[in-house]
């Protein structure tokens, strides 16, 4: 035995049906992701379309009289809300100058 190495084996060109098979699987793939890109768009339409029906009941009409100009919000679905009484009044931001009492205050020096 020699300590000669052994040549390594030449690999194959790419025979066609080979190159073919790669196509056909490449392609495969591209129209598998547009078909559950689609497929994703119809579930979210739907689902969108269901919770507009289950949230917010009949949709609304707008009367002969008004026009869309007149209610642009109602054109895309949205309800005026009624004024909550029980939610209270955001607090009224502090002055000017004001100082926070329970802060220490800064050191300037060592």
């Amino acid at each position: 035995m020699s300590n000669d190495p052994q040549p390594l084996p030449q690999s194959q060109p790419a025979r066609p049906n080979d190159m073919m098979l790669r196509l056909q699987i490449g392609a495969g793939g591209v129209l598998a992701v547009l078909l559950l890109v689609g497929l994703a768009g119809i579930i979210s339409d739907r689902a969108a379309d269901q919770a507009v029906v289950d949230g917010g009941g009949a949709p609304l009409e707008v009367s002969a009289d008004q026009t869309a100009s007149d209610q642009p919000l109602v054109d895309l679905g949205v309800r005026p809300s009624s004024a909550d009484t029980s939610v209270p009044a955001p607090a009224a931001p502090p002055q000017p100058g004001t100082t926070v009492p329970d802060l220490p205050a800064p050191k300037n020096g060592p």
